[in-house]
């Protein structure tokens, strides 16, 4: 399950000061609604007996992390100072050294204690030890009654110092989903789940809408659809979950005119291009963001500049009516459509005489920001109303139309993919599994 949450500040800010907007509940489900600054956070059980923590969904990190038992610089968080991770409560944990045979490869060693840190674009950062236990999991039948309960043998951080919005945040550590590609090489959960069996997809999915949204990872394919847009990751790139862009089309609201003409720009301008569910909104190099906001504007002039957004009160009818565009891929004939509802984003306004705004107006900015010349992020916003699947191990993310509120784990795009269970249902099944016999099991049946 995915929840979104909105943090205190209205206010957007600059790329490189955002917080990490990078967050989704148990079962891969999401609540909330998609306004102002935020985060999409799950709930993930781990350990024996099961202990729930609230993780950032983080696609932009490869490190899964929660706060440790022996943190004394780390913030209160949902789990508080008592529900923090501890070995020692754990039947299944295990400390990890430094010289632990597997795909691990510890950033520190001190005292044989495998040590790791990161530090995020936004300025927070972590550090502490790595641990290995186990990740409760469902794995989806062809019907609820064949759901199927997994113990998954996964390592992450114990966090011993955190900093910045990481101390400040609700939200108890976060779930990195790139591969490891860094000197400390700790493996995400996906590449755990991935390398249990070649019969699964090293492939995770994100469907979100307004106000629910899915998480799913693994599976044993990827139904194609007719709508299906499936675009390679860019060769090379510095960010694993980089797109070719080269070129963004925007309609013509003339009468009877349902054209769409390109920008004249140099791919350049809108190099690299990063998918990345932890940015709340689309951000842009200089030029493009101008002439994508002056586009806008001239097509819809009730459009009013309220600090560094572009606003308007509007009907449900009116959002509709506003200009579409298009993204152009270099390895792809066919272009992304963003919607109006995709890329405006509601910013709820109080009216001094009234209370909260009207029901049938709501107070709608152009969430796209300027990037100065640190290229294209594709954020959440105009990632919502479509299923979007990352393959790692095919290096594609595909594009999906969709209602998002309606998609369940048996309709959506990974056949028989693999969701983070609840505590309570992870307790009634945990006597049953071993932690390493579980998974193997499984993938016989």
């Amino acid at each position: 399950m995915l929840r979104y949450h909105s943090l205190p500040d209205a206010t957007p800010l600059p790329r490189w000061e955002l917080p990490p907007s990078r967050r989704l509940a148990s079962g891969g489900v999401l609540s909330g609604a998609l306004h102002t600054l935020g985060y999409y956070s799950t709930d993930v059980c781990l350990g024996s007996p099961p202990r729930r923590y609230d993780l950032i969904i983080d696609t932009g990190s490869s490190v899964t992390a929660v706060p440790c038992a022996s943190c004394r610089a780390c913030g209160t968080h949902h789990c508080g100072t008592e529900g923090r991770f501890d070995v020692s409560r754990s039947s299944t944990a295990r400390r990890v050294g430094c010289r632990t045979a597997g795909p691990l490869l510890c950033e520190s060693c001190a005292a044989d204690v495998c040590g790791y840190s990161v530090h995020y674009t936004e300025g927070s950062a972590i550090k502490g030890h790595v641990v290995q236990d186990v990740a409760h999991l469902t794995r989806a039948g062809r019907a609820p009654e064949d759901d199927l309960a997994v113990q998954l043998p996964v390592y992450f951080g114990c966090q011993t110092s955190e900093s910045g919005m990481f101390y400040k945040q609700e939200a108890d550590g976060i779930l990195g989903l790139q591969p490891p590609r860094t000197r400390s090489r700790v493996p995400s959960m996906l590449s755990s789940l991935a390398a249990t069996s070649r019969s699964l997809v090293e492939a995770f999915s994100l469907c979100l809408s307004d106000t629910a949204g899915l998480f799913l990872m693994g599976g044993s394919a990827q139904r194609r659809r007719a709508s299906t847009i499936t675009v390679p990751m860019e060769h090379g790139a510095k960010a694993r979950y980089s797109l070719k862009l080269s070129g963004i089309r925007v309609s013509n609201l003339a009468p009877g005119n349902n054209s769409f003409r390109a920008l004249s720009f140099p791919q350049s301008v809108y190099s690299p291009t990063i998918v990345d569910s932890g940015t709340t909104f689309v951000y842009a190099s200089s030029p493009l963001f101008r002439a994508l906001n002056a586009h806008i504007k001239a097509q819809v002039p009730e459009l009013e500049r309220v600090g560094n957004k572009l606003c308007a009160m509007m009907t449900e009818q009116r959002l509709h009516a506003m200009p579409a565009l298009e993204m152009v891929f270099a390895a792809h004939s066919t272009p992304l459509r963003i919607s109006p509802r995709q890329y405006m984003v509601e910013f709820p306004r109080r009216n001094v005489l009234r209370g909260w705004s009207e029901p049938a107006q709501r107070n709608m900015c152009v969430g796209i920001f300027d990037n100065h010349a640190g290229g294209t992020v594709i954020g959440a916003s105009i990632m919502r109303h479509r299923e979007v699947v990352f393959d790692v191990r095919g290096s594609t993310i595909s594009f999906t139309d969709m209602d998002c509120s309606r998609t369940s784990p048996r309709s959506a795009s990974l056949e028989r993919p693999f969701s983070f269970s609840s505590c309570e249902s992870a307790n009634t099944t945990a006597s049953g599994f071993s932690p390493l016999g579980s998974v193997k099991a499984l993938l016989k049946g």
